[in-house]
């Protein structure tokens, strides 16, 4: 008579065959193993890069902004304070060269005209020296020159020398080189 046998013992001794692995299989799911833990090993060294660069990132952001806004304080401060005075940008010595300049041009732009036509320009655009603060007035056999835009007119008259207005340009010149 045959001694019975106990199902589990019967069913892991089979389960236990049908399991084992050969050498090269062995081996084989052993390289597998190796290479899915260095690929997650990988990964997470990766991750945990971009979390250092982007910690970095975010504190040197922040010091550039504490840095520089001291910088922004005091640039909106001087503007506040300057924002309610008008600036300088001709001096009156200045703006009278300018204009005592602009007349000895038109004067001799009015007598170029005259050489090559043989008569007075009908008005100072025909020149091409047209300037709302310029009155150009023509006489019968002379011309006048006169500043509306000054406290202090000025006037030249065709025939007077050209010399005080010629003046205005050699002090431009001096204010530009300094």
């Amino acid at each position: 008579m045959t001694t019975p046998r106990r199902p589990s013992t019967l069913a892991g001794a089979t389960a236990r065959k049908d399991h084992r692995l050969s050498q090269p299989d062995v081996a084989a799911q052993l390289v597998a193993d190796i290479l899915k833990q260095k690929v997650e090993e990988v990964k997470q060294d990766k991750v945990e890069r971009q979390r250092a660069v982007l910690r970095k990132r975010r504190r040197s952001k922040l010091w550039y902004s504490l840095a520089l806004l001291p910088l922004f304080l005091g640039l909106t401060i001087w503007n506040l304070t300057r924002a309610s005075t008008q600036p300088t940008v001709f001096t009156p010595e200045e703006l009278d060269a300018s204009l005592r300049f602009k007349m000895f041009l038109a004067a001799q732009a009015v007598q170029a005209y005259r050489d090559s036509a043989g008569t007075w320009p009908s008005s100072l655009a025909v020149v091409g020296m047209e300037d709302a603060a310029l009155v150009y007035q023509l006489a019968d056999t002379s011309y006048t020159i006169a500043d509306t835009s000054g406290g202090v007119p000025l006037v030249y008259h065709s025939g007077e020398t050209l010399a005080p207005f010629a003046d205005g340009y050699a002090l431009l010149a001096r204010r530009r080189s300094h």
